[in-house]
Formats: structure tokens, C-alpha cells, sequence
């Protein structure tokens, strides 16, 4: 680039009218953060004033619904008195004055009974009562502050007939149920009252009823407001019931709430004067307008700043742009040189030394003859979670996390690299004595909880130690046993460390030799099924063959037990599983032919399990081999299930509609759940040979298998034990009501060559 292209562009970066908009971008940002503050504080506002309303209507309703609960309570205890009671004015007059006086506050105007006319007829009578000096008028007088009135009246039918009043026929139309009426006017006063009928067996005796003054109501409506409040009482026969003030034709009715009366419903409303709302709101917007005013003036004075001081600074910028070239070249060169040199040593991510530079400073030890140091290989334990579920950004701020904690572990006493992935080794001066106690401080400083992304994470690591000595010529042979080290620490359950030995690198030929037989075996159909009866305990008949995987290596002859656990950890159980289900399904044929009423039953791995593809591939080895799905049961594991339960799940119901049954085997052993035992198509557990071992010597497995069985028996469940070599188990288990058994009692697991030897004999004696 030329000196004048050079010139332009770093002219472009100090023009003014970039920063300007800059300047105006914040400026506008700034508008728009104070425009949100204030939506909010007016939001905020509007919810406190609506909150203060409700809180307000609340109380309202609060003393409403107290005031109908006492008056329910008294017109009940009087109508239930006054049916007992009738004609005797001395006991419902006694009743009411103390049930009154027991009143903290009250707001009842009177109470009245009214009895029906074929009950007691007679005159009217009012009785007034003071508070103060406790004495009983027996003239009818009207109330005064401080007064409570008790009326008893009966009648017949005239002017003053009671009975033919809405009230009253109300309340008989109830039967007895709570009733409320009013407002209403009487003797130039308003009432609202509560009534009740009641009476003697199915005759009706008459009505009780208690009264407040509509004034006194409106008070109870007026508690708890604020001035400039208006409450009102609307019901669907009347828009209007009662109100504590004149209601403006424009009114909003901020909150309303609505309050159960009867067989009617009301609806309880609130309007307030809005003016201090109005205020903050104005207020709000006055305050955020200045602000803003405030901000584009800054603004404008700092854009005035920008362009004087660039007109003062632009022909400096000139003079400096020769000068910053040839340093920004010589800073590149020397920065290329440095970066090549530690990209060959150093790993990007972490800043660590990388593999070369291990091997170079594991070679440079090797040759000085320093045997006193120790290789320790580190491996974070399930990494793949963190990236699968925080994200590959939280997995790398992780390996950084763990890079740091053992650079500082270390100090610079030793060597700490990172191999790749999520692999570290360290290089440390350390005795073979020594060097487990170290690995073992190691353990704890990584698994120190981590936040990333918001998230804690407590990681672990499996650590394999490899002690230099004079039989290693490589720093890769110490990479190597360090390597085989860590791996048996994994093996032996993680977050641990292990010391590399001779034994080891055996066992990994070992391994490795049985691997590759293995898969020679699945490969040419050399692991072939077994079959195992599984006998009815109540009858001794036969009801079912397990198909168990057996294997002929050279000389030694290995049940499923010795192989299927070492299948399953190199990932490769499910290709033995469908060899034994399509070598069982295969032979079925000729195993039904001997034992038509049986069905076969076969195990299945978690890979089948979770894929939605296995139950349309066993449907069509069913077809292929001509075998009705009701004469095959799958039996699953518990562990198997629970590995992806919901994949699990579906494969499942898929089974269950083809008619294919299964079977949980060895229940009790793991994630033993009542919830996936009654949501799962199931049609019976297996009980694991651990309850069944000393189940006829010890209560303890009794007792278990005894709930195990109460628990099938309640879900539709059939039981079925497994590991029976005894005639006493088989008593014990058929006294618990188990409904199936298996085990070498019976019979061992057979070709099915042997199978037609069991055919005369399929009854077994139990207690034989």
C-alpha cells in the first residue's frame, strides 16, 4: 500500500463524521433506554394504583362476606331454636339477647321469627331490647342508636299477612336453604335482610329472618376506601343495588369483584378519583422528556468538540503514517516468527505444550537418565455431556478451566501439556511412592465445581500413571503405559487413578484377543442359543423356554455371563442379542411342535430397544419364520429401559400392538419404579436370583419377594423367579403365590437338539 493510500486510510478512521455517528447512535440508543425506563415506570404506576384498588375492593368484599357469614350463622341458630321452641317467647327472647351480646361488632338492625299461622296463631308482638339498661319492652318502638329489635309475630290472613310476601314465599320456596331480600323499605327505613324457613320433621313452623339497615351497609362498603371512592352492589335482576354515593353516567369501574348472594350472584364495583395517577404520569413524562433534552444537547456539544480537535490533529496523522508502516511491518514479522514457533509447541486452546513438545521433553529426560520422574495421563470422565449439553464453547472454557488448575497444581516444578481432545499429561519430578498420593491431589483439584455458562459443573477425571524407568527408550512407550493405565481406572468406575503394572499390558492383549474372537464368533454364527425352561410352580408343567447365548471357543465352553458383559462394554451386545433372536425365532417352529402350549423368550439390548426401527424388524423375522407373535416374549432389563427411556418407551408400545409380551427381568437390581410399572406395557417381572438364593434360610428375602409378588398381583402382573436350585426355594416361592420358576432345579439351559429328552416328562414335581 502506498504512502497515500496509507494516508486516506487512516484519515478514514479519524474523520469526524464517523465518530459523529457514533455519537448519534448513542444518543438515539440513550433515547430509546430512557423511553423504555419510562414505559416502564408508567406500567409501573398503573399496576401500583390497580393494586391499591384491588387491595381496597378487597377489604370491601372482605367485610361484605364477614357480615353475611355471622348473619347466615344467627338466622340459622334461630331458625333451629324457634322450631324447638315454638310459642315459648322466653327462651327464643333469652337465645337472641345473648347470642346478640356475644357480638364483637355488630351491625344486625333486628331479628324476627315468623310463625307459619296454623302453628301459632295469635297477635303480633315486637320487643325492643337496650344495651344499656338491659331491659325488654314489650310495645312495638322504633330502633334507636343503640337498640336491637326481636320480633315474634304470627297471623292470619289479612292485611298484615306476612305469608303471601315475596320474602316469605321465598324463603318457603328454598326449603330451608338461605335466602337474602332487600333493599326494602319499611316504616320509612331501608332494610336488607337474610332469611331462612324452617321446620318441625317436613311441617313448616314459619321464618326467621335478620335485618341491617341499608345505611349500615353502605358503611360496611365504605370501610377501607379511600375519599373520592364510590362503591356500589349490582346484581342481574337490579344494575344498581346499593351505592355509597351518586355513580357519574361516565364512570370506568377500575375493579370489580364478584360476591356470591343466594342463588343470584352480585357483583361487587370500585371507581376512584384517578387524579394522583394522573399526576405521576405527567410527572413521568416531564422528567423523561428533560432528560432527553439533556442528552441530544450533550450530544450536540461533544459533535462541536469531534470536528475542532480533528481539523487540528489531521495533518499530524500525515506526518506519522511513514513511521507506522515500517513499525506495523516490523511488529508483523516478529509476530509471525513467534507464532510459528509456538504453533509447533503449543496448543491453540489452551496455551499448554502440545504432544511434540511432550515427546521432545520426554525424550530430553530420557536421555539424561532422570528416572525419577512419573507420566501422568489425564482424561476428563463423560466431557462429551458438557459439549452435548452446554455447548462446544462451554467444553472448550472447561479444558481452559482444568488447564489452569493443573498449571497452577504443577507450578514449574514439572511439565503439564495437552495431548488433544480432552486429554492432559504432566511430566513431574515424582517417586515411584509418591507418585499415587499426587495423582490422588490431582483428582481433587479437578473435581473443584466450575460455573460455565451459568452452570456448575463438577468435572472428573481418570488418571493413568506410568513411572519412567530404565525399560522405557521412548517418551511414546511411557505415553503408551500411561495410556493403558488410565484406561483401567475407567474400568474400575472413573474419578480414580491407577498405577501402570505389567499385568495390565496383559490384560490389554487379553482383551484385545477376546475382542476380535468375539466378533470372529458373531461373525461366522458360532454363539448359538440355549434353551432353559421356565416351569408353571403350581402344576410343574412347562410354559416357556428362555433362548440363552452360549459360545464354543476352542476348548472351553462359555455361557452368556462370561462374554455378554465384556460385548456390552465394547459396544457390540446388540449384533449377539439378534443373533440369538433370529437362531431362536429359527428353531421355534420345532420347539412348539414338542411343547405346542410354550412360548420363547429372548433378551434384547438397549440399542435394539431405543430404536424405533426393531420392532418392524422382529415383525418380519416373525413372518419369515412363520412364528405368531403371542408365542414370543422379550425380556428386557430395568438398566436397559432406563438408558433412554422415553426411545425406550415407544419401542415398546410398538411390541405390545404387534402382540409381541414382555417381560422385566431382573426387577429389584436397578431403577425399580412404581411409575414406569404402571405405565409400561408389561406383563410380568422376573425376580432377580438375589431374593431367590436364601429365600426358604433367611425372612428378609421372604418378605421381599413376598411385596414384589403383592405388587404384580395388584398391576396384572405374572411373577417369575429366577435362579431356583433347591426343592425348599421351590416350596417357599409357590407358598408366596410366585407363578413361574427357573433354574437348574429344573433344568439347565440345553441345545435344543436335547429338547425332545424333556418331551416325555414336561410335568415336574415341585418337591422333587
Amino acid at each position: 500500500m502506498g504512502t497515500k493510500a496509507r494516508e486516506r486510510e487512516l484519515l478514514r478512521y479519524r474523520w469526524p463524521w464517523y465518530w459523529l455517528a457514533v455519537l448519534c447512535a448513542l444518543a438515539v440508543a440513550g433515547t430509546i433506554a430512557i423511553g423504555i425506563t419510562s414505559r416502564s415506570r408508567l406500567n409501573a404506576i398503573d399496576e401500583s394504583f390497580a393494586s391499591n384498588q384491588m387491595l381496597r375492593l378487597q377489604r370491601v368484599v372482605q367485610r361484605i362476606d364477614d357480615y353475611y357469614a355471622c348473619a347466615n350463622q344467627l338466622t340459622r341458630s334461630t331458625a333451629s331454636l324457634a322450631s324447638q321452641t315454638v310459642g315459648d317467647f322466653r327462651s327464643v327472647r333469652w337465645f337472641v339477647k345473648e347470642l346478640y351480646l356475644t357480638r364483637r361488632d355488630p351491625k344486625v338492625y333486628g331479628v324476627g321469627v315468623f310463625y307459619a299461622p296454623h302453628v301459632w296463631p295469635g297477635a303480633r308482638l315486637a320487643n325492643v331490647y337496650d344495651h344499656q339498661s338491659g331491659r325488654l319492652w314489650t310495645q312495638y318502638t322504633r330502633a334507636r342508636a343503640g337498640f336491637d329489635e326481636v320480633v315474634y309475630a304470627g297471623s292470619g290472613r289479612g292485611a298484615d299477612d306476612y305469608t303471601v310476601t315475596r320474602w316469605y314465599k321465598n324463603a318457603v320456596d328454598r326449603h330451608g336453604a338461605v335466602t337474602y331480600n332487600g333493599p326494602y323499605s319499611e316504616d320509612s327505613r331501608s332494610f336488607i335482610s337474610v332469611v331462612q324457613a324452617f321446620y318441625s320433621g317436613r311441617q313448616l313452623l314459619g321464618v326467621a329472618a335478620v335485618d341491617i339497615l341499608t345505611g349500615e351497609f353502605r358503611s360496611m362498603l365504605m370501610d377501607g376506601t379511600h375519599d373520592g371512592d364510590i362503591v356500589w352492589v349490582s346484581t342481574p335482576a337490579k344494575r344498581q343495588t346499593v351505592a355509597t354515593a351518586t355513580i357519574p353516567a361516565n364512570s370506568a369501574h377500575f375493579r370489580d369483584a364478584e360476591l356470591p348472594l343466594g342463588y343470584s350472584r352480585a357483583v361487587v364495583h370500585l371507581t376512584s378519583n384517578a387524579q394522583s395517577l394522573i399526576d405521576a404520569r405527567r410527572e413521568t413524562v416531564t422528567v423523561s422528556a428533560l432528560a432527553v433534552a439533556v442528552l441530544w444537547s450533550f450530544a450536540l456539544c461533544s459533535a462541536i468538540v469531534l470536528i475542532g480537535r480533528w481539523r487540528g490533529t489531521s495533518a499530524a496523522l500525515v506526518l506519522r503514517a511513514e513511521q507506522t508502516r515500517l513499525e506495523d511491518e516490523i511488529a508483523v514479522a516478529k509476530r509471525v516468527e513467534t507464532e510459528l514457533r509456538k504453533s509447533a509447541f503449543t496448543d491453540d486452546l489452551t496455551g499448554l505444550p502440545n504432544r511434540a513438545a511432550f515427546l521432545e521433553a520426554g525424550a530430553v529426560l530420557l536421555a539424561a537418565g532422570h528416572n525419577a520422574h512419573a507420566v501422568f495421563l489425564i482424561d476428563l470422565d463423560r466431557f462429551n455431556i458438557t459439549n452435548e449439553t452446554l455447548g462446544h464453547p462451554a467444553g472448550d472454557e472447561l479444558l481452559r478451566v482444568v488447564a489452569a488448575r493443573l498449571r497452577a497444581r504443577v507450578g514449574s516444578h514439572g511439565f503439564v501439556g495437552r495431548l488433544g481432545g480432552d486429554e492432559f499429561v504432566l511430566l513431574v519430578p515424582c517417586t515411584a511412592d509418591a507418585a499415587y498420593a499426587l495423582g490422588d491431589s490431582l483428582l481433587r483439584v479437578i473435581a473443584e465445581p466450575a460455573v460455565l455458562y451459568g452452570r456448575t459443573i463438577y468435572p472428573q477425571a481418570s488418571i493413568g500413571i506410568a513411572v519412567v524407568d530404565d525399560s522405557y527408550q521412548t517418551a511414546q512407550e511411557l505415553l503408551r503405559d500411561a495410556d493403558i493405565a488410565m484406561y483401567a481406572a475407567k474400568n474400575r468406575g472413573r474419578a480414580r487413578c491407577a498405577l501402570f503394572d505389567t499385568e495390565m499390558r496383559l490384560q490389554v492383549a487379553l482383551d484385545a484377543e477376546l475382542e476380535l474372537d468375539l466378533r470372529r464368533a458373531i461373525e461366522h454364527g458360532d454363539i448359538v442359543p440355549h434353551y432353559q425352561p421356565i416351569v408353571e410352580l403350581a402344576t410343574g408343567s412347562v410354559r416357556s423356554f428362555e433362548a440363552l447365548a452360549r459360545w464354543q471357543r476352542g476348548a472351553e465352553a462359555l455361557v452368556g455371563a462370561q462374554f455378554v458383559p465384556f460385548a456390552e462394554s465394547r459396544g457390540f451386545v446388540h449384533q449377539i442379542d439378534a443373533a440369538i433372536q433370529r437362531a431362536a425365532l429359527a428353531e421355534a417352529a420345532s420347539i412348539l411342535t414338542l411343547f405346542p402350549e410354550c412360548s420363547i423368550a429372548f433378551n434384547a439390548s438397549a440399542t435394539e430397544l431405543t430404536s424405533p426401527l426393531f420392532a418392524d424388524h422382529l415383525r418380519g423375522l416373525l413372518d419369515e419364520y412363520a412364528i405368531e407373535p403371542a408365542c414370543v416374549r422379550l425380556e428386557i432389563t430395568e438398566t436397559t429401559m432406563m438408558t433412554r427411556a422415553d426411545e425406550a418407551h415407544k419401542t415398546l408400545k410398538a411390541l405390545a400392538a404387534i402382540g409381541v409380551s414382555v417381560v422385566l427381568d431382573d426387577f429389584g437390581t436397578g431403577y425399580s419404579s412404581l411409575s414406569y410399572l404402571q405405565r409400561l406395557p408389561i406383563s410380568g417381572v422376573k425376580i432377580d436370583r438375589s431374593f431367590v438364593e436364601e429365600i426358604d434360610t433367611v425372612e428378609r428375602s421372604r418378605e421381599i419377594v413376598r411385596s414384589i409378588v403383592a405388587l404384580a398381583h395388584v398391576l396384572g402382573l405374572t411373577t417369575t423367579a429366577e435362579g431356583i436350585e433347591r426343592a425348599a426355594q421351590v416350596d417357599a416361592l409357590t407358598d408366596l403365590g410366585v407363578t413361574y420358576g427357573q433354574g437348574f432345579f429344573f433344568s439347565p439351559a440345553i441345545a435344543v437338539s436335547h429338547l425332545a429328552d424333556l418331551a416325555s416328562g414336561v410335568r415336574f414335581a415341585a418337591s422333587s
